[in-house]
């Protein structure tokens, strides 16, 4: 399998009680894979296992301490 360079990024911003976080995970959508099998007594084919595109995600969180 090639090698690949992956990047994940975030921000985080606080406000008295309430926490945002916005994270983008695999920013430049690049096509990888951290699992894959060669053929065996079992099959006899290549598998690859392809790893998720670009996500985004937002968490919004108060505390109500």
């Amino acid at each position: 399998m090639p090698s690949y360079v992956i990047g994940d990024i975030f921000t985080f911003y606080k406000y008295q009680a309430i926490e945002t976080r916005l994270t983008v995970k695999n920013v430049g959508n690049a096509q990888y894979a951290t699992y894959g099998t060669a053929p065996s007594i079992v099959s006899s084919k290549y598998s690859y296992y392809p790893s998720e595109p670009r996500s985004v995600y937002l968490t919004l969180k108060y505390n109500f301490n």
